[in-house]
C-alpha cells in the first residue's frame, strides 16, 4: 500500500504491489512522515509523503470462509467375513464429514448386492468421523456389501461421488477354481464361470473365488472366451478328467477345482486355389503349419505366374514355409505376372546390333540382369525397367531407356548407333579411289574395316556417338560422329599421276606384226586399246553415257591412214560394265565391237580394264606358236561359246588367253578384265 496524501480518511491509501499474505505489522510510533518502510520478506511497502501527523495504518489479511459440507463413506467390513449358511455378521462402517459445516439425521444405508439391509441416521459436526455398526443375515454365496451416505442427495457437498463405500461377505463353504492354461486374462475380458446359475468372474489370474452350501452343486464354464483379438482360451478338461465344461460336485467342505483350457490362434492363409494351402481357421499354440505353394505355373502363352513372397504377418520369400503357431497369423501368398518378352538393341535405323562388343543391363529397383547379345529373349516380372547399352567400349543412348512390362511381345530398342560414309578421291584431279582400305578405331581398341567402292565411296556401320580415329590407307584422321555423316578424304594416287602423264601421249598407236605366210610378208595392223588400265582410267568413272574419244592414225608401207576411236558405256551396273566401241579406221576390215561386258570386280582389284583387239597374220592351227603383244603364245584348240567356234590361243606362261574369230577375222584378247562369254560382233 502507498499513502500519497496525508488525510484522517485514509482515501489516500492505494494499492501499488499486491503481496499475499500481508505478514507485517507495525504502530504508528514506527511511521513518519516522508519516510518508506519495505517489508524484507514479501516486499511490500508503505510510505507516508506528507503531513506532520502520526497514523496507525494496519495492513491485515482476512481468515477464509469456512469450508462447505463433505460426507464421506469412509470404509466397510464384515466381521467374520464367512459364516455358514444363513448365519449372522456383523458388519461396521466409517463416515466422516470433512467440511466445516454441521449436518443433521444424514441417511446412511447397508446394501447387500442390491438390497438394502440396514439404515440409519446420523448427526454429523464439522470434521467430524462416525461409526456405525450393522448386524446383517448372510444367504449362501458371496456378496458385495455397499455402504451409501445420502443416497437421496438432501444435503449439498462439495463431492458426492465419496458417498460409497464397498466390501464383501460370504456364507457356505469356499469353492476355488482355477484355470490352467498359461495365459494372462486381459482386465476387460469377462472369463466367468456359473456356479448353481449364479455368474462369477474370474480374475486376472485365472482365479475364482464362490461360496456353496452343502450338496450337490453345478459348475459351468465358458466353452470359449476370445481373450485377445484373433486369440481365444477354449475348454479342454477338468482335473477331475470331465471333458464337459458343466460338471456336477457333492460339496462336504471348502472344495477346489482346476480346469485346462488352451489357446487358439486365428489362422487367416490366403493364395491362388491351385495353390491349395491349408484353409483358415482357430489353430492350436505351438502347432507346426506346413505352407507349401507352386514357385511358378505358366497360365497362357508366353504368360507365367511366379511366387513373390509370402506377405503379412510374416514376410518370406521361400514358397515353403514352416511355421509354430504362437499368434494370429494373416498371411497372402503373393505371386507376380512373368512374360516372355523379346527384346532387339538396334542402331538408328532399325538394324539389329551385331553381337561381338555388345553388353547391356535391365536394372528394376536393387536388382540388374545382364544382357550380352543384342537380341535376347527373357522372362521378365512385371514392372518397371531401365535400360542401359554399351558397344565396342561406347556408352549408348537408348530409346525407350524405360519400359514397362505387362504383357508378352517384342521390343525394339533404338541407340545412337549410325553408319558412316567415306568418300576416298586423289589429291591431284579429285578422281574416286576404289579399293582403298578404310578402318574406324573403337575406344575398346577394335576397329570397323571397309573398302571404297568404284565410286571410292566406303560404307561403315554400327557407329555410336563418340570421338573416333579414322584411317584411310596410311593416314589417320581424328574424327567426331554425331549422326549418319560423310567425309570426304584425299590421297595421293599414282594411277591419276600415270593418267596426267598418259595424257600427253594418247596418239593413235600402230603396232605393226610382220608375220610370213607362204614366203609373203603381209602387213598387219593391230590397234591396242589400254582403257583404262593402260591408262589408269578407275572404273568408277566409267558412268553410262560415258563417251571416250581418240584420234588414231594407223600406218603401213603403203600408206597412211588417220582416223577416230570412241569408247561408249551402255549399261552400268554394280557388277558389269556394257561398252561399244566405234572406229572409222577399224571398219574397213568389217570389225566393230558392238556390245562388251567387263566385270567390275575385275576391274576394282586390278584398278582398270582393257581391251585388245588384233587384225590376224595367217590362219591359226593347234599348235602354232605365235608372238601377240610381245608374248609368245600357242593355239591351243577349239571351244565354242555361245554357239560360236573360237579359236584358243594361250601364252606360254600360262597368264593370258585369247579366241580366234574366224568369221570376224580375228583374235579377241581375253584380258584379266574382260569375262569369258562377252558377246562382241
Amino acid at each position: 500500500y502507498k499513502v500519497d496524501e496525508t488525510r484522517g480518511s485514509g482515501e489516500g491509501i492505494v494499492i501499488t504491489q499486491d503481496a499475499e499474505p500481508a505478514t507485517y505489522y507495525k504502530d504508528d510510533a514506527a511511521f513518519e512522515p516522508d519516510k518508506e518502510f519495505q517489508d524484507p520478506a514479501t516486499g511490500v511497502y508503505i510510505k507516508v509523503e506528507g503531513g506532520g501527523e502520526r497514523y496507525t495504518i494496519a495492513v491485515a489479511y482476512g481468515s477464509p470462509p469456512p469450508k462447505p459440507l463433505d460426507l464421506m463413506a469412509v470404509n466397510v467390513t464384515a466381521r467374520p467375513f464367512r459364516v455358514e449358511e444363513g448365519g449372522t455378521t456383523t458388519v461396521t462402517a466409517f463416515l466422516a464429514n470433512t467440511g466445516e459445516e454441521r449436518a443433521r439425521r444424514v441417511r446412511v444405508e447397508l446394501r447387500l448386492d442390491a438390497e438394502v439391509v440396514g439404515v440409519r441416521y446420523v448427526d454429523f459436526e464439522p470434521r467430524e468421523l462416525k461409526k456405525v455398526i450393522f448386524r446383517v443375515k448372510v444367504p449362501i454365496g458371496l456378496h458385495n456389501l455397499t455402504l451409501v451416505v445420502d443416497p437421496e442427495d438432501e444435503w449439498v457437498e462439495v463431492d458426492e461421488a465419496n458417498n460409497y463405500a464397498l466390501g464383501r461377505v460370504a456364507a457356505g463353504y469356499r469353492l476355488l477354481l482355477r484355470i490352467r492354461g498359461g495365459f494372462f486374462i486381459p482386465p476387460d475380458v469377462k472369463f466367468t464361470a456359473r456356479v448353481n446359475g449364479v455368474t462369477y468372474r474370474f480374475n486376472e489370474w485365472g482365479l475364482l473365488e464362490g461360496y456353496v452350501g452343502r450338496g450337490r452343486i453345478e459348475v459351468e464354464l465358458d466353452p470359449e472366451v476370445v481373450i485377445a483379438e484373433g486369440a481365444k482360451a477354449v475348454f479342454r478338461r477338468w482335473s477331475t478328467g470331465s471333458t464337459s465344461n458343466r460338471i456336477t460336485i457333492d460339496v462336504e467342505g471348502d472344495a477346489e477345482l482346476e480346469a485346462e483350457y488352451f489357446i487358439q490362434y486365428a489362422v487367416k492363409l490366403k493364395a491362388p486355389e491351385w495353390a491349395k494351402v491349408p484353409e483358415s481357421g482357430w489353430y492350436p499354440r505351438l502347432y507346426l503349419l506346413n505352407l507349401t505353394v507352386p514357385e511358378e505355373m505358366e497360365v497362357g502363352e508366353g504368360v507365367k505366374i511366379r511366387f513373390k513372397s509370402w506377405e503379412g504377418t510374416i514376410s518370406e520369400g521361400s514358397p515353403r514355409l514352416l511355421i509354430v503357431v504362437t499368434r494370429p497369423l494373416d498371411l497372402e501368398a503373393v505371386y507376380s505376372y512373368v512374360y516372355r518378352v523379346t527384346l532387339t538393341f538396334t542402331d538408328a535405323y532399325g538394324n539389329p546390333l551385331p553381337g561381338r562388343g555388345f553388353s547391356g543391363a535391365l536394372s528394376f529397383g536393387e536388382g540388374k540382369v545382364v544382357l550380352n547379345t543384342p537380341i535376347t529373349t527373357l522372362w521378365m516380372l512385371e514392372g518397371s525397367y531401365e535400360l542401359e547399352a554399351n558397344f565396342r567400349g561406347v556408352p549408348l543412348t537408348v530409346s525407350p531407356s524405360m519400359i514397362t512390362v505387362n504383357s508378352p511381345g517384342e521390343l525394339e530398342v533404338k541407340s545412337n548407333v549410325y553408319r558412316i560414309r567415306i568418300r576416298v578421291v586423289g589429291s591431284i584431279i579429285g578422281t574416286p579411289q576404289p579399293g582403298v582400305e578404310v578402318r574406324v578405331y573403337y575406344p575398346d581398341g577394335s576397329y570397323a574395316l571397309a573398302y571404297t567402292n568404284s565410286d571410292g565411296i566406303a560404307q561403315i556401320d554400327y557407329i555410336p556417338t563418340g570421338n573416333y580415329t579414322l584411317k584411310v590407307g596410311e593416314e589417320e584422321y581424328e574424327v567426331r560422329v554425331d549422326g549418319e555423316e560423310f567425309y570426304e578424304v584425299k590421297i595421293f594416287s599414282l594411277g591419276e599421276a600415270l593418267l596426267t602423264i598418259a595424257v600427253a601421249v594418247l596418239a593413235a598407236t600402230l603396232i605393226i606384226l610382220v608375220a610370213k605366210r607362204r614366203r609373203r610378208v603381209w602387213y598387219g595392223y593391230i590397234l591396242v586399246l589400254l582403257l583404262p588400265s593402260a591408262l589408269a582410267i578407275p572404273h568408277a568413272w566409267l558412268k553410262e553415257g560415258t563417251v571416250m574419244s581418240y584420234s588414231v592414225t594407223v600406218a603401213t608401207p603403203e600408206r597412211r591412214v588417220s582416223g577416230y576411236m570412241r569408247l561408249i558405256v551402255l549399261e552400268r551396273t554394280d557388277e558389269n560394265v556394257i561398252v561399244r566401241l566405234e572406229s572409222d579406221i577399224l571398219r574397213f576390215k568389217g570389225i566393230n565391237v558392238e556390245r562388251a561386258e567387263v566385270s567390275v570386280r575385275d576391274c576394282m582389284t586390278r584398278g582398270g580394264w582393257s581391251l585388245g583387239l588384233w587384225m590376224p597374220i595367217k590362219e591359226l592351227k593347234p599348235g602354232d606358236r605365235v608372238n601377240i603383244w610381245g608374248l609368245n603364245a600357242t593355239v591351243k584348240g577349239r571351244e565354242e561359246i555361245y554357239g560360236t567356234e573360237l579359236v584358243v590361243v594361250e601364252s606360254s606362261d600360262g597368264s593370258s588367253r585369247w579366241f580366234y574369230h574366224p568369221e570376224l577375222g580375228a583374235l579377241i584378247a581375253s584380258h584379266y578384265a574382260i569375262k569369258e562369254g562377252a558377246v562382241l560382233t
